[in-house]
């Protein structure tokens, strides 16, 4: 009986890991397509609005499959293409900003800070913009008008570390 439990307990995380690993490739799948809409409607000279939409719904996506896990396949291409996505992050930042559309600005802002930060990248050195120090400043005010406190203080505190 015992032998029975086990054999069924094996049989289901097999099958949950099986999910997982067709949840990844659909993730990666979706993410890479959203990419592709972005670079064709950038190319095409697109509406700026809906070319930094793909780029975060791009970006989030590639973000996902980082975070699943027992695909490295998929999580190999979605780091070589959040490489590609990061110095066009502050872009999208600094166009919703001037666009006087602070949530799209402050999503673009948050994901350029914090690509580098997240476990898969700690180990490499993305090349910041030389805007950054602005970048941050004005994320970390963005989030405190938006009663974000938490990030807030970890935004200005990276400003203030950038200043010593």
């Amino acid at each position: 009986m015992k032998r029975f439990f086990i054999l069924i307990f094996l049989m289901g995380l097999g099958i949950c890991t099986k999910v997982a690993a067709q949840n990844a490739a659909a993730l990666f799948k979706r993410a890479n397509q959203q990419y592709q809409l972005y670079e064709s409607e950038r190319d095409r000279g697109g509406d700026p609005t809906v070319v930094n939409s793909y780029l975060l719904e791009s970006y989030n996506l590639f973000v996902k499959v980082l975070e699943t896990p027992n695909n490295n396949e998929q999580q190999r291409g979605a780091k070589n293409r959040l490489r590609a996505i990061y110095p066009k992050l502050i872009s999208g930042a600094i166009y919703f900003s001037q666009e006087k559309q602070p949530i799209k600005c402050l999503y673009l802002a948050t994901a350029y800070i914090e690509l580098p930060q997240k476990r898969e990248f700690q180990n490499e050195l993305l090349q910041r913009d030389s805007q950054y120090p602005g970048l941050l400043y004005n994320a970390a005010l963005g989030c405190h008008n938006l009663k974000r406190y938490d990030k807030s203080i970890k935004f200005f505190t990276e400003f203030m570390n950038l200043l010593a």
